[in-house]
């Protein structure tokens, strides 16, 4: 019996350890997406897609990140979740109606396979957005990158 429940146990965690590294490459998806949004992501430096069911520790450090950087110019924060309820009591009032702040309440992100769990930073390089998965090993890295990259 017990090995059964550390079996189930350490499928639990692998599946929480691989599962923040999800997500699937979709480009004509991302353009779609941005167009049924309405974020002109030519004028953006890049954009960091947060959906709020997932890995916590991606999602509580990428949610402190549109925090601290919700009134720059240079980036974009779609927060994605149908329960706005939610989204105001993480963001805050004056964050969430942010201008460089939308809300995804549709799920769209995750109806057009862009991401499921997984936070995603889309660069923009010379008018070709590149993708990359957050990875819970690498976020803090990850996101010092991208404050680097919209400091600039």
């Amino acid at each position: 019996m017990i090995k059964m429940i550390n079996y189930f146990f350490s499928i639990i965690m692998m599946s929480m350890i691989f599962g923040c590294n999800k997500h699937y490459d979709n480009s004509e998806g991302l353009n779609e997406y941005f167009s049924e949004l309405n974020i002109a992501y030519e004028d953006l430096d890049a954009c960091l897609i947060v959906p709020l069911q997932g890995c916590s520790s991606c999602i509580d450090k990428c949610v402190s990140f549109v925090k601290k950087n919700h009134t720059n110019n240079k980036i974009h924060f779609i927060i994605v979740s149908s329960d706005l309820r939610d989204v105001k009591i993480r963001l805050g009032s004056n964050v969430w109606r942010s201008k460089s702040v939308t809300i995804d309440s549709s799920m769209l992100a995750v109806k057009k396979s862009l991401t499921y769990i997984s936070p995603l930073i889309i660069s923009n390089e010379q008018g070709d957005p590149i993708v990359t998965s957050i990875n819970v090993g690498e976020i803090d890295k990850q996101l010092a990158s991208l404050q680097r990259k919209i400091n600039l």
